[in-house]
């Protein structure tokens, strides 16, 4: 007994979803960390101007990585030679480059028009800076993408890891001085620029492909890239255009009470993206080999079985949420607990609706994805833009997250039904169906 506990656990702890679990686990209490912290050393004035700014910033690397990373680790699982990864891995490389350079030159031309964003330092800090902060991040969001195709979870954690390090350790080093955004900006450039320079000379992120790739490579790149990026645009408009539009219509002030619950939430939804990463390359084996049951009992492990760990959790959190807020925040912040509340049912939907989108990329429908995620972003932008505009209220912000995710799902279930030929959607989700499947 004693030798089958000993050998489930080292199992355990050298399986991929513990190595992704602890290291996005360890990443996120970095960064919840810097972020309590800087909410309660900052005025709410300065830190909602900070929160737009790494909203932004999020955004525009997300976009990035929506034409690169997703269509890296699909086409280098399917490479057949080291020739032909290389390849793989220089056109991401040019790809990052062209991209990267596109967004510089837009945000650049949008800073020049300095009346626009006058009322926002927020704002303002980004358009002028992120063009630099682009390329000092490429080579370090290059090589998390190329170790996550090629499953080195452990030096994916290491990665992230240093960068956040670095950034909290230079936060409490100059602890004793009066923080300001531009202060702030500074030590964030700075972490990433030390870890990207360290992983150029390394060759970790694999920098001299860009030199062995060709046009073939490019192409199958983009071919499954450019529905990825289309479905990355809607996924980040999902999580940044709250904060933004809040910004635009309340203030920073505003941005900063919605940005604290928000936060929170993601820290509970981090483990989901652990899973999600893990989960697709499984599903798209088990569809490339034609194994349409356990690619169905595997969905329905991923999705409910993390929906039933977090009940508990999200229902002391709902107990308890004006405590969370007061400790965390302090007493100015105490208008985002109904805004925390409602964050609590929305999160209920998010497995499934974070599987689903894995499933239609794994089963070759990234364009449905890409429909699925853009469709629930206009219902996000539109939704909110009303609510702000007629009633001013962030808690009304934080409801048509909950709207959103169920139109997301009715539109995933329906064409994964279709895509797997389904009799209907109940198929996706009962093993006592499955075994029919089986049998037929």
């Amino acid at each position: 007994m004693i030798k089958l506990i000993v050998g489930l656990s080292t199992k355990i702890f050298k399986s991929n979803h513990f190595i992704l679990l602890l290291g996005n686990a360890l990443v996120a209490a970095l960064g919840f960390l810097s972020f309590i912290y800087l909410a309660r050393m900052l005025s709410k004035e300065i830190f909602g101007a900070w929160v737009i700014y790494l909203t932004a910033f999020n955004f525009m690397e997300m976009l990035r990585a929506g034409a690169i990373h997703q269509a890296l680790v699909r086409n280098l699982a399917a490479a057949t030679s080291p020739e032909e990864q290389q390849a793989i891995v220089g056109a991401s490389w040019r790809l990052g480059i062209l991209i990267s350079l596109v967004l510089s030159v837009i945000l650049l031309g949008l800073a020049s028009l300095e009346r626009i964003w006058a009322y926002s330092s927020g704002w303002q800090l980004f358009l002028r800076w992120y063009p630099l902060t682009a390329w000092i991040s490429l080579p370090l969001s290059m090589t998390l993408w190329i170790q996550h195709a090629r499953e080195r979870f452990r030096w994916m954690a290491s990665i992230n890891l240093s960068v956040n390090l670095l950034f909290l350790a230079a936060l409490l080093l100059i602890s004793h001085q009066v923080l300001s955004l531009s202060l702030l900006f500074l030590l964030h450039a700075a972490s990433r620029l030390l870890v990207s320079g360290g992983l150029l000379v390394s060759d970790w992120a694999e920098g001299s492909s860009i030199f062995k790739t060709n046009w073939q490579a490019l192409r199958k790149q983009w071919a499954f890239g450019r529905f990825s990026f289309l479905t990355l645009i809607g996924t980040n408009l999902l999580q940044s255009a709250d904060i933004l539009l809040i910004s635009i219509f309340l203030g920073e002030k505003a941005a900063a009470t919605y940005a604290l619950p928000l936060k929170l939430i993601e820290v509970v939804a981090l483990p989901l993206r652990s899973m999600a990463m893990v989960a697709f390359p499984r599903f798209s084996r088990l569809y490339s080999a034609q194994q349409r049951v356990p690619l169905l009992r595997s969905f329905k492990s991923y999705s409910m079985g993390y929906t039933l760990v977090l009940l508990p959790f999200l229902a002391l959190a709902g107990v308890f949420s004006e405590t969370i807020i007061r400790y965390l925040g302090g007493e100015a912040y105490t208008d985002g607990i109904w805004v925390l509340n409602i964050f609590l049912v929305f999160i209920l939907f998010l497995p499934l609706d974070r599987f689903s989108g894995i499933l239609l990329d794994s089963i070759h429908a990234p364009q449905i994805n890409s429909v699925k995620v853009l469709v629930m972003a206009g219902i996000n932008i539109v939704g909110d833009a009303i609510v702000l505009y007629f009633f001013q209220n962030l808690w009304a912000v934080a409801l048509i997250t909950i709207l959103n995710v169920l139109f997301g799902l009715v539109i995933a279930l329906f064409y994964i039904v279709k895509k797997l030929d389904l009799p209907n959607w109940r198929y996706l989700l009962s093993p006592g169906l499955h075994s029919s499947l089986e049998a037929g």
